[in-house]
């Protein structure tokens, strides 16, 4: 995610990291919110802008664990702090 040149390829591997359903995935998502996506070309018409990835990287988020916070780091990281430890994600 982090250093492909191609922003549809990291696209795909954020959702592929909601699909793996293990808990360093949720981690890595969580860290993807620090990832510069600006200035990457698009190759496909479904890939969003680079302003665009927060929001899929939330809404993946979302879709692991069940939690809405949106595109608050902090917020994700706390949650994650406590909740770590024990976390069953959905087979």
């Amino acid at each position: 995610v982090k250093s492909d040149p191609i922003l549809d390829v990291r696209l795909h591997a954020i959702l592929a990291l909601g699909d793996a359903r293990i808990p360093e995935a949720v981690t890595a998502l969580i860290a993807c919110f620090e990832v510069d996506f600006r200035g990457l070309p698009v190759a496909g018409a479904r890939c969003p802008g680079p302003g665009g990835f927060p929001d899929k990287i939330a809404g993946t988020l979302q879709r692991v664990t069940g939690k809405a916070f949106g595109t608050d780091k902090k917020a994700w990281q706390e949650w994650w702090e406590h909740n770590r430890e024990g976390f069953k994600l959905d087979k």
